[in-house]
């Protein structure tokens, strides 16, 4: 079972990857829904105006799409 603030982070890494932004957290919450499995961390390589630039990111895993759509099915 997700807590409510599990299920707010899992919302925010879907609608940033609705939108196409990037979902950055450092709390201890993200980190253990990463190692629960429901979010993995992402590092991408884009040029910019400034040159290369690594950006570090959470994104849904599929067992984490899988959760979150669930408990919006339940509303």
């Amino acid at each position: 079972m997700v807590t409510k603030a599990e299920l707010k982070i899992l919302e925010k890494a879907f609608m940033a990857g609705l939108t196409g932004t990037y979902f950055q957290s450092e709390s201890k919450l993200a980190k253990k829904l990463v190692e629960d499995g429901l979010l993995q961390e992402v590092t991408s390589e884009e040029i910019t105006c400034f040159g290369m630039m690594t950006v570090r990111h959470l994104t849904l895993t599929l067992l984490g799409h899988f959760i979150y759509c669930d408990s919006c099915a339940e509303e």
